[in-house]
């Protein structure tokens, strides 16, 4: 199930938005895009967004040793 607030990817278009809204009883979810628009999808065809980074290095703390 999914969660107000959540980041997710609309499985039928690949847009990425907001779950604004959930409908239990029919198994819909409102999804706010990034470009405005809201529609009801099925929460089936509705995905978390994943986001894949890079993991910083052990004992990194944002500077780099420039002197060698």
């Amino acid at each position: 199930m999914h969660n107000i607030g959540e980041s997710v990817v609309n499985a039928e278009n690949m847009k990425t938005g907001n779950v604004v809204e959930i409908r239990e009883n029919d198994g819909m979810v409102q999804i706010s895009y990034q470009d405005g628009v809201t529609e009801w999808v099925d929460s089936n065809q509705v995905k978390k967004l994943l986001i894949e980074t890079d993991p910083s290095p052990p004992n990194y703390d944002g500077w780099q040793n420039l002197n060698g």
